[in-house]
Parts: structure tokens; C-alpha cells; sequence
């Protein structure tokens, strides 16, 4: 059997990329998440991979936006979990992060319980949850009453919404599917991963140059001094989330 080994992401990687990460979601509240394609991203990324010999076994991606960083995938093949696969992902990943000056590193999940109790095992700590609220008239006609189309179209098969975490009990009582989808949180201090361990993880090391990737034409170090359009759009949603108790769209 090939050795596990940790480096970046690389083109020749997206087909088992996308199996990995299949894979990973198919016992999740997270299933029906599908990608044909590795997404693409106009902000610098970090994008690592677990393999064994061509075989992706784990994943992640993380934007950086001024000073914010997002975990946008993170991924395990079910045949190889309890590795410490995806630990050591993020353990390499810090580096970086705080090379180009984050922060800060969030994180986005559903009710899956393993998920949330890395994240918790790994520094995170709750900061925003709210609920995501499916409609499918399939599954019961009533779900997609009051639901309107513009002139021409059907009334809606499918709907997908948000809604405030307190009207949880409401919500599923509607409706068949309803998740918590919760944001979490990590300070990242400026000498982080500078030591051999970090997070009771040994770090990776080695790649950290390599695995971050700017958009093309985005050389130049980005402008600290304000925040970016990206987060300022959050700050914006964050001051209406706070008054309406909903949140942004993390699917993950």
C-alpha cells in the first residue's frame, strides 16, 4: 500500500477530488451537496489534499479574504476516517493562513455530530446558527404553499430557505427537511504554526508556499488597511442577520 502524503492540490487531482468528497457527504445531512467541478474562487486559496498514491483520501480548501479565512471543503473518504486526515490538512494549512495575514478562520456545518466535534477538538467555537429550510412538493404538496413564481413558470416543486433558529419547532413541523446550520470560529495569533504541534497535531510542513493560489492577476499583497468588498458584504449581512435572525449560505 502507498504511503499517505500531504501536498497541494493539483489539476490531475479534480476527478478523484470529486469522488473524495462524494463520498465524504453521502452519510451526512450534507447528501445532496454534488459538484461536477472543483469550484473556482476570486480570492487566494489554500488547497491541500490527502493521497495514496493517485487516490485523493482527503481534502481542503480555504479562501482568504483580508484578514478572514473560510473553510470552503473539507472532505474524508468514510473508508479512511479516524487517520487523523483531516487535522493534519488543517494543521498544514495554518501557515499559510497566517502568512497572507489572517486572522481569523470560520467554518460552516449542519448537525452531523463528528464534524462538529472536530471542529470543537480543534479550537473552534460556536459564534451564529440558523436553520435551512427545505420545501418539496414532492415529499408533500403543502410544503410549497405560499410560495410564488414569476408570470409563465409553475407554481414551485423545490425551495430552499433560510430561516431565524427560533423558529426551529415551527419549521419542522412544516416541513419534512430542516438542518442547523451553524458557523464556527478560531483566532488565528500571528506566530501560529510556528511551533513543531499546533492544535495536538504535528504540523505539516514543506508546502505551505505552494498550496496557497492567487487569482490570476492578483500578484500584489492585499490592501489591510480596509476591508475587502467580500467582507464588508459579511459585516453588512451580519448587522441584518443579527436583526432577523438568519445567516449566510454555507453548504458544506
Amino acid at each position: 500500500m502507498a504511503s499517505l502524503t500531504f501536498r497541494p492540490y493539483l489539476d490531475r487531482d479534480e476527478r478523484s477530488w470529486l469522488r473524495c468528497r462524494l463520498l465524504s457527504f453521502f452519510d451526512t445531512e450534507h447528501y445532496d451537496d454534488v459538484l461536477v467541478s472543483r469550484p473556482a474562487y476570486d480570492l487566494p486559496v489554500v488547497r491541500l489534499v490527502a493521497t495514496e498514491g493517485a487516490e485523493v483520501l482527503g481534502l481542503l480548501g480555504v479562501t482568504i479574504d483580508a484578514t478572514t479565512a473560510t473553510i470552503e471543503s473539507v472532505a474524508v473518504h468514510p473508508d479512511h476516517t479516524r487517520r487523523g486526515i483531516a487535522g493534519r490538512l488543517l494543521c498544514g494549512a495554518l501557515p499559510a493562513l497566517n502568512s497572507h495575514g489572517a486572522s481569523t478562520l470560520d467554518a460552516w456545518t449542519r448537525g452531523d455530530e463528528a464534524a462538529n466535534r472536530r471542529y470543537r477538538a480543534q479550537g473552534f467555537t460556536e459564534r451564529h446558527r440558523y436553520l435551512h429550510v427545505y420545501a418539496d412538493a414532492y415529499a408533500r404538496e403543502a410544503e410549497v404553499e405560499g410560495f410564488t413564481t414569476p408570470e409563465g413558470l409553475s407554481s414551485p416543486v423545490y425551495a430552499f430557505a433560510h430561516a431565524p433558529v427560533e423558529r426551529e419547532a415551527e419549521m419542522r413541523a412544516r416541513y419534512r427537511r430542516v438542518h442547523v446550520c451553524r458557523q464556527y470560529l478560531r483566532e488565528l495569533p500571528p506566530d501560529i504554526g510556528a511551533g513543531p504541534r499546533e492544535g495536538g497535531c504535528a504540523v505539516v510542513r514543506g508546502f505551505q508556499r505552494e498550496a496557497l493560489v492567487r487569482p490570476a492577476g492578483r500578484g500584489a499583497a492585499p490592501d489591510r488597511s480596509r476591508p475587502s468588498r467580500r467582507t464588508s458584504a459579511r459585516l453588512r449581512a451580519g448587522a441584518r442577520d443579527r436583526a432577523t435572525g438568519h445567516g449566510p449560505v454555507r453548504r458544506r
